[in-house]
């Protein structure tokens, strides 16, 4: 594991490699803190009504949508200059599909439902949540490989 701290320490300029190499993990980490830490305890809190929690999710999500369109350009413009392998840039086409099907087709779903609850009636279907769910488990497991490949190679 210290190995890397020798490797930095080497070269002052080792540190302008890695730290681009490393914005998949500050990615997840941002996921983890947002998707599976902050959303599922704001509907937790008590006194907080579920109307205001669905209001607070649609505005922390599209803050985080451009968080996240950010880490797609800044990692993006890593691998096109450093010209990872072909194997990197499969799993960030996962990541960067994942993303786009989350901000253009599923995203609007989910807003869509956050305006029926609040005129009253029930969503029509939970598909796009449980969905949503599992691309923010894919993507992350998927930004967690990448920084390790980008790193490693």
């Amino acid at each position: 594991m210290f190995e890397i701290f020798t490797y930095l320490a080497d070269s002052p300029y080792r540190w302008a490699t890695v730290v681009p190499d490393a914005m998949p993990f500050l990615w997840a980490g941002a996921v983890i803190g947002h998707s599976f830490v902050a959303t599922p305890a704001k509907f937790k809190a008590e006194g907080l009504e579920k109307a205001l929690a669905l209001e607070v999710g649609r505005a922390t999500f599209t803050l985080f949508h451009r968080v996240e369109f950010l880490f797609l350009v800044l990692i993006t413009t890593t691998m096109i200059f450093s010209q990872k392998n072909s194997y990197s840039w499969l799993i960030f086409s996962v990541v960067l599909l994942s993303f786009l099907f989350q901000r253009f087709y599923l995203r609007p779903k989910l807003f869509a439902n956050i305006s029926a609850y609040h005129k009253g009636e029930r969503p029509a279907n939970e598909t796009p949540h449980k969905l949503f769910k599992l691309l923010e488990v894919i993507k992350l497991i998927c930004l967690i490989g990448l920084g390790t490949m980008l790193i490693a190679y």
